[in-house]
């Protein structure tokens, strides 16, 4: 009665309704007794609880130690917090205890391990236990340990499996980008367990090989995950594979293993699917025309790699339940996939030959894919394959579920009439020559889309408004074509799951969204960049889940009004190369998150509130920052100096960025995740524009104030910025001389100052700038010698011209005496022993024959009387 009591207070609406009709609970739903002693041995509990990530369920756990006789208690997912495992101690019948999918705290105790009955335990999915792998202190019954996804770390010692040797299945995955994980070498004593089965311990840090040899015994294993760690190495010898007869799946993907594929890994007899894809791994697929491979194998993938040979899939034909071939991203890697009059005895259900050396012919002259009717992922994108877009793709019966043609040689048109395609969530043509209109009934081709990437085509017309109708649409991306007219309002505001709308470089126009200015909640990242959108932006902007807008390069105008914008998870903005007027307005400092701002080229006239005072310092995640090439005026504020830029523990703020834009399509048979990453950014630095994808976001950091009116010092604070990669603040009224604390701006690759009214010599300690790639001083007043050494000996005279009091000097020679030495070679001086000793010898000397002569020269001794 206590735990319905518990669930009433949480407001939970799942109470049994048989609970607290009869005093008797062994009529209750979810309990159940031993039928002679009517004591309660098993409790389901599962799902009890309304509970989300916002609000958990209380549930004092103490109430379960009066059930002595408990023997299988299943309390997942419920949010259920607790601090502690104590209540559970005292349950010595204990058999199954399944707490997943809860928010329990702290370590595992030893005890819990140590329960005398217990076989089976699940914490997986409780974000708050921590601490190291539970060492227990003498032999227990465990045999499944489910610890997936929690926030413990540490290494494995060898000793925490010997009291562990019923253990069947072993998991320790994670799924998260937190830095809580299991690192270290892999024990041998985990690959000895007599009974171990299945072991997954993918998403970790664990390093080195795999210790299996060919000296030992066989492994009982027959599921091995090491997925996404950073195993390196070669893989285990031929000899040592012979030791996993038992094998039935190996996952090693995302790792860094080196060398050749071992051929006996294709001998295995009871192997099911082999996944080695995205490490380092050369030479050939071990496969012939005479292999004689398991007839078990259902899954081979061996994508990212760099394989190379021949690999043709006539010698799979004895593979009849092969389901799934993934080669991607081998570029001389040759696939022979087109055998004229050949009809397999498989039918895949997942193709990806994307970026491979592949048979041009295989959409011209589809002699295979005609024969695979059960395909439901088919990725043949990055291959530079001509020929049009086939209806055959298309056909009444396609399965497919992910198509995959991107940058390709494909033309043809959208306009066919093409059947309903029902089971289609993913479908990718971007950069080829496809022409045409989209469609109007759009929505009746691809009613069930995620999933719509038409970018870099040569499609023209107007934007269908049928597109809203594709209500499970979450990600459109119809950039780099001709479309012009407006984009529906309907895909700002009405459509209530798309993410991404992605439409930069058309010839798009009108008001700028739609004339709405209440965007749907969906709404994450919106680019409408290069178009010619012309008129305000709305004053009472409206967007509570919007992470990313671009909208740069158009003809927007009009003064800038923020203060009513309600956008407060904005992380990214791009206003450049439009015609705002007015200030730079103080709110824009509320968006606390804001990582990339880019106000550059837009004809700001008035002073800058937000750059002449230090609201702007109170955006602490500030990554990019660009104003240049405005009519800026004033000083730059000295607090800019303890923005972090890119020092930034809470990686919550790069995850918008490179993790969260993507697209999980999962399937029960296909268990694969793909991803979609969306647009980059573009940013001036070392004298080029460079374009950083969105997954290269953490890479860049930097400032550019460039062609404005600031005026005054350099404030010497900048150079705290010890992270920050690129600085310019080139053509400027900057006064004073270079700061010398830029030397602490240890990561800095480029750095202008250049068309300034700078004085002064140039600081010896930019010396110690080991990155510095680009650099310049010209046209300013400095004067003194052109350091010679460090990184900056490495610069032409482009860098220093302009400045006339400025020299330079021989290579290898110190600067003139008007100059300075650098510290390091005035260090290297005086550190000498040998230069201490004869110093000292040659100052003895001197004072001695200057006192004889003094006192022993006539000459000498009346000079002395003089004095």
């Amino acid at each position: 009665m206590d735990i319905r009591a518990s669930l009433i207070q949480a407001n939970s609406t799942l109470v049994p309704r048989s609970w607290g009709q009869t005093e008797d609970c062994c009529s209750w739903e979810r309990v159940r007794c031993d039928s002679s002693k009517r004591r309660v041995y098993q409790l389901n509990l599962s799902s009890m609880s309304i509970a989300d990530d916002f609000f958990s369920w209380e549930l004092n756990i103490t109430v379960f130690s009066a059930f002595r006789d408990l023997q299988f208690l299943d309390l997942s997912q419920n949010k259920l917090i607790s601090p502690s495992f104590d209540a559970f101690e005292n349950l010595t019948n204990l058999q199954e205890l399944n707490l997943s999918s809860n928010k329990f705290e702290g370590s595992i105790p030893k005890s819990l391990f140590s329960l005398p009955h217990l076989k089976v335990l699940d914490l997986c999915g409780n974000d708050f236990i921590k601490g190291g792998f539970p060492v227990p202190p003498e032999p227990v019954l465990l045999e499944v340990v489910n610890l997936c996804n929690t926030a413990m770390n540490g290494t494995l010692p060898a000793s925490a499996f010997e009291n562990l040797r019923n253990l069947r299945a072993l998991n320790l995955s994670k799924m998260d980008w937190s830095f809580n994980k299991f690192h270290g070498g892999l024990p041998a004593s985990l690959f000895s367990l007599p009974h171990l089965k299945v072991l997954d311990l993918s998403g970790n840090f664990f390093e080195g090989g795999i210790p299996i040899n060919s000296s030992s015994f066989p492994v009982s294993l027959e599921v091995l995950n090491l997925n996404n760690n950073n195993m390196n190495g070669t893989l285990p010898t031929e000899q040592a594979i012979e030791n996993l007869g038992n094998l039935r799946e190996l996952h090693l993907s995302l790792n860094r293993f080196a060398g050749n594929i071992p051929r006996s890994l294709f001998s295995l007899p009871h192997i099911e699917l082999l996944d080695l894809s995205g490490n380092l791994l050369e030479g050939p697929i071990p496969i012939s025309s005479s292999s004689n491979l398991p007839a078990f194998i259902k899954s081979l993938r061996f994508s990212h790699n760099n394989l190379s040979g021949k690999f043709s899939f006539s010698w799979l034909k004895n593979l009849t339940k092969l389901e799934a071939v993934v080669l991607s991203d081998n570029a001389n890697l040759a696939v022979d996939v087109n055998i004229p009059g050949w009809v397999p005895q498989f039918q895949l259900k997942e193709l990806a030959l994307s970026g491979c050396d592949l048979d041009k012919s295989i959409i011209t002259e589809p002699h295979f894919l005609r024969t695979q009717h059960h395909l439901e992922v088919l990725d043949l994108s990055n291959n530079n394959l001509p020929g049009s877009m086939h209806d055959w793709l298309f056909t009444e019966g396609a399965r497919h579920y992910k198509l995959d043609l991107g940058n390709n040689s494909l033309t043809g048109s959208l306009e066919s009439t093409w059947y309903t395609q029902n089971f289609l969530k993913y479908i990718n043509v971007s950069m080829n020559r496809v022409a045409g209109q989209l469609p109007d009934n759009i929505n009746s081709i691809f009613p069930n889309l995620l999933v719509l990437d038409f970018s870099n085509n040569e499609i023209y017309g107007h934007i269908p408004i049928e597109l809203c109708q594709i209500r499970q649409l979450r990600y459109l991306d119809l950039s780099n074509n001709s479309i012009s007219g407006e984009v529906p309002a309907c895909l700002f505001t009405d459509h209530a799951v798309l993410e991404s709308l992605k439409v930069s470089k058309n010839k798009l126009g009108g008001l700028i969204f739609g004339g709405m200015d209440n965007m749907s909640d969906s709404l994450s990242y919106l680019y409408l960049d290069s178009n010619k959108y012309e008129g305000s932006i709305p004053q009472n902007l409206s967007a509570k889940n919007l992470f990313v807008m671009d909208l740069h390069d158009n003809k927007l105008s009009g003064k800038l009004d923020i203060s009513f914008w309600d956008l407060p998870m904005l992380v990214g903005l791009n206003l450049a190369d439009n015609t705002l007027t007015g200030e730079i307005q103080p709110y824009l400092c509320n968006w606390t998150s804001i990582s990339l701002l880019d106000l550059s080229n837009t004809t700001y006239r008035s002073l800058p509130i937000v750059v002449g005072t230090a609201d702007i310092c109170n955006l602490q995640y500030l990554r990019i920052i660009d104003f240049s090439h405005n009519k800026l005026s004033g000083s730059v504020p000295a607090c800019i100096g303890n923005i972090l830029f890119g020092d930034v523990h809470d990686h919550d703020i790069l995850q918008i960025f490179y993790v969260e834009p993507f697209i999980e399509l999962y399937d029960s048979h296909l268990m694969s995740t793909y991803y979609y990453y969306l647009s980059g950014f573009a940013f001036s630095t070392k004298g080029s524009l460079y374009i950083y994808g969105v997954n290269l976001f953490d890479l860049m950091t930097g400032i550019d104030l460039s062609a404005n009116m600031f005026d005054g010092e350099i404030p010497w604070q900048l150079g705290n910025l010890s992270h920050i990669k690129s600085l310019n603040l080139s053509y400027n009224f900057f006064t004073g001389q270079i700061p010398a604390t830029f030397s602490g701006m240890k990561e800095i690759e480029s750095l202008d100052l250049s068309h300034n009214d700078l004085s002064g010599p140039i600081p010896w300690q930019l010396t110690q700038l080991s990155s510095l790639g680009a650099f310049s001083v010209a046209y300013n007043n400095l004067s003194g010698c052109i350091p010679n050494y460090g990184q900056l000996a490495s610069f032409s005279m482009e860098s220093y011209v302009g400045n006339n009091n400025l020299y330079n000097t021989s290579q290898g020679s110190w600067c003139s005496p008007s100059g300075h030495v650098p510290k390091e070679d005035v260090e290297e001086r005086y550190d000498d022993p040998v230069l201490y000793i004869v110093s000292a010898a040659s100052f003895v000397l001197a004072f001695c024959a200057t006192v004889a002569f003094s006192f022993c020269h006539s000459y000498g001794r009346s000079a002395i009387l003089k004095m």
